[in-house]
């Protein structure tokens, strides 16, 4: 094989080649990306900006409360950004624009695709329970909790004579078992004063 030269293999330190146009065309890369316009939302989220308040207010309230059918990660029609839940903000808001009601597009929602569309469960009937269940829960745990700490105290103060911590049968029986014990360690006290 014949010897083919290194650059820079005689000790010598060489820049690599850089194209001309290279460095010129990343600092105008660069130059674009921090200084260029973000560009537009390409869906918009809000009712139109033209719109009335009773439309807005009314798009706002069906837009929160339902969920996309997409397949999105259990996004609001307001949140979600696929052109589904775009199709369905401006066909809401056309609507509401003719004189439709909030109610009758979340009704007409729900009976199409279901129960479960709605962001949040309504606040009637068997519905109360996903929202006060949870604290209810909380306060009745807290109360037996705390009802259990003052019987097993109570059942403590009533088992120990005195404080000690024993009934009397044990008290005996330990004391005689620690008789030897308290005069080896009052004999080995004396020796230290």
């Amino acid at each position: 094989m014949p010897d083919v030269p290194i650059p820079g293999s005689d000790g010598t330190r060489r820049p690599l080649a850089r194209p001309r146009g290279a460095t010129a065309a990343l600092c105008l890369a660069a130059l674009f990306f921090v200084l260029a316009p973000p560009a537009p939302r390409a869906f918009a989220l809000e009712a139109s900006p033209g719109a009335a308040p009773e439309v807005r207010e009314a798009y706002d309230r069906v837009a929160t409360e339902l969920l996309c059918y997409c397949g999105c990660a259990r996004q609001t029609v307001k949140e979600c950004t696929c052109s589904v839940a775009h199709d369905l903000r401006s066909e809401w808001e056309r609507r509401i624009a003719s004189g439709e009601s909030a109610e009758t597009l979340i009704a007409e929602y729900i009976d199409q695709h279901g129960e479960q569309s709605r962001n949040a469960p309504p606040r009637k009937g068997l519905n109360l329970i996903a929202w006060f269940g949870p604290g209810i829960a909380i306060v009745l745990a807290t109360g037996l909790t705390l009802l259990l700490i003052r019987v097993w105290a109570a059942r403590g103060r009533r088992a120990s004579p005195a404080g000690s911590g024993l009934t009397g049968v044990a008290q005996g029986a330990a004391g005689a078992a620690d008789a030897p014990l308290r005069e080896r360690l009052e004999r080995d006290l004396r020796e230290f004063e």
